[in-house]
This record gives C-alpha cells, structure tokens and sequence, in this order.
C-alpha cells in the first residue's frame, strides 16, 4: 500500500473542496448560492497554487490535481456568465499558457500512460468553457495554447494508441460542439484520418474493467458525437479516422438542415471547414511523395494510408460544391491518370473510391 504525503492529502482535501458548489446544487441549494462559495481572489489564487505545483505532482496527486484544475475551470465560467456575483472576466490566454505548459511537463514526466491520467488532462485543458474561443487556438497566424497542446497531445499519440483514442474521443465532440474552430486544425484532422497502430489494447479494457477512476475520467470526455461508436469502437485502431468520418457526417447535417437566423454563420464556418478539409486531402493524394506513388505493395503502409485517404475524401462529398468543383474534378483527373485507373481497377485503392466518388458528383 502506498503510503499518502501531505501534499497528496492537500491536493484530495482542494478537490472536495472545490466540488461543494457541484454537490450543493444536487441537493438544491439555489444556483446563485453556489457561484459565490468562493471570492473571485481565491479562485485566481488557488489557480496559480495548482499551475505552479503541476510539474512536480506525485503519482497519487495527478488526478485530484487535474479534477480541481477542472473545477477550477468551471468556477471561472460560471462566474464570468454571471456578472451580477462577479466581476471576472474568465481565463486569459495567458493563464492558460502557464496551465498548458505546465501540465504537459506533469504528463511527460508520468512512466505509464494510464486511462484515468490521459482523459483527466484532456478534460482539464480542453475544457469546454475555453475551447469555443479563438484567440484560445490562434492569434494573428500563431498557435494559441490549446493548438499548443492539441498538437503536443496528437504528435505523443502517434506512439501511444490510448492518447490518441482519448484525444480523439473528446476532440471530436469539441469540434462538434465548437465547429468554428476546425479551421484552426486541419493538420492534426489528417493526422487522425491517416492514423492506424495497434488493433486491440488488453490493458485498456482491463483499467475500465478494473479502475474505477478510469471510468469516471473517460465518462467525462466529451461523447457528443456518438456515444454507440464510443462503447463499440473506442479500444479498435478505426476510432480515431471513424471519429473524423462522422464528425463530417453530423456537421454536414447541422449546415444543411438548420436554417434558423441565428446559425448561420456556423454553417457557413462548417461548409467552408469541410471544403478546406476535402481540398487538403485530394491535394495529399496528389502531390503528396507516397500517396501519390504508382507503385507499392498491397497492404504495405502506403496502400493502407491510400485507402483511408480515399475513404475520408468520399466522406467529405457533401460538401462540394459549385466553388471548388473545379478543383476537385482536376485532382481527381490527376489520380486517374497517375494510377491508370482503366488499367488497374482491380488493384488500385484510388480507383475503387474514385468510381463511388465520380458517381455521386454526377448524380
């Protein structure tokens, strides 16, 4: 049994703490009452005791440290919402950068790569309260703190299946949720469309099995997308592109179908995310030294990276339209003739989903 530091016991003695507001609202205390448990000062102050004890967190304080990080920025939120309690004005860029950095350092220095860890940072620093702003992803061309450490997360999770599955899962309902900012990760969408590693993770299914923690965290990752593809897909080396596949699907739907005054700037954000995401991947297959090779082996890495490219640009046929079908039809000539489509059909992963696509273009 591992025995409990002080500091251990100070970080588990701040999250109940700060979950008292949560539990007081469950057993009706008005929501007014709530927001003010704690003065603007404290709440800035225990922020900073938190970003400034992060990098050195021992193992047992990792998941208190980053539960109160999260209640911390549900704190800020709700008293930003609410002006009449509270002159606070949220957290700044500023704040964020010193909490992302922070905690990177907390996970780089972790030895095992655990469940409950993983989707605690992921709720933590991408938390919803923060992830709808812009300057939050990019200011004048530069990455913000939260592109920061998306793409810190996803470039970790190509070695790590968990991270990735993880990320993942909670990105893809924060894009769904917040599509406005799509367009600030285009690169890391490729990432996870061409991703492919391990198939089955034993260890991931025994820690939810097993951890009770682990639960908890994961049910706390955004699952707006689709909870049935989380429960089925979640430990299968599929989920991360599947995840980006319906991601489209849905924002396809959500700009298509609603009309109200009030969202159309989103789905205009939408159209134009969808389009940039489609011409970036016809342009990959086109000009990119591998996808675009004649030759390869079958079932070699390339033609596994053709395939999924292929099928994420068939996903994305929704949103062509009159402004790039120009562009569109060129890169797909270009493929045809590259992999000499009515010579190889039978071998060619471009031919098969160039067939589909040229199908539903002309339609």
């Amino acid at each position: 049994m591992q025995l409990l530091t002080i500091d251990d016991v100070l970080w588990s003695c701040l999250e109940s703490l700060l979950s008292l507001p949560n539990y007081a609202l469950r057993n009706g205390v008005q929501r007014n009452t709530c927001k003010s448990f704690f003065s603007d000062t404290t709440v800035t102050r225990i922020f900073g005791d938190l970003v400034g004890s992060l990098e050195n967190a021992g193992e047992v304080s990792i998941l208190p440290m980053l539960r109160s990080v999260r209640l911390i920025m549900e704190l800020f939120h709700s008293k930003e919402m609410d002006l009449s309690i509270s002159s606070s004005s949220g957290v700044t860029v500023e704040m964020m950068w010193l909490l992302v950095r922070s905690s990177w350092i907390l996970h780089i220095n972790c030895n095992k790569r655990r469940v409950a860890p993983i989707a605690a940072l992921l709720s933590s620093l991408l938390h919803y309260s923060v992830f709808g702003q812009g300057h939050m992803h990019e200011s004048n061309n530069v990455p913000g703190p939260l592109k920061w450490f998306v793409e810190k997360i996803l470039e970790e999770g190509t070695k790590s299946p968990r991270t990735i599955r993880l990320a993942a899962l909670h990105l893809c309902g924060l894009w769904l949720a917040y599509p406005n900012t799509l367009k600030y990760y285009i690169k890391e969408l490729k990432l996870l469309t061409f991703y492919g590693s391990v198939a089955f993770d034993e260890d991931f299914e025994a820690e939810l099995a097993e951890n009770c923690d682990a639960r908890t965290e994961i049910s706390v990752l955004s699952r707006s997308l689709d909870p049935e593809l989380v429960d089925v897909f979640i430990n299968t080396e599929l989920y991360a592109r599947v995840s980006v596949a319906v991601l489209f699907s849905k924002l396809a739907d959500m700009a298509g179908l609603d009309e109200s005054t009030n969202r159309k700037e989103e789905s205009i954000s939408i159209i134009a995310s969808g389009k940039m995401f489609l011409l970036e991947l016809l342009d990959c297959v086109v000009n990119d030294k591998d996808l675009s090779k004649e030759l390869y082996k079958k079932y070699s890495a390339i033609h596994r990276r053709k395939v999924r490219a292929w099928q994420m640009i068939c996903s994305l046929s929704r949103f062509v339209d009159l402004s790039i079908v120009e562009q569109v039809t060129s890169c797909l000539h270009t493929s045809i003739f590259v992999s000499h489509f009515y010579q190889r059909t039978s071998d060619s992963p471009e031919a098969f989903h160039m067939l589909d696509y040229l199908t539903y273009l002309t339609s």
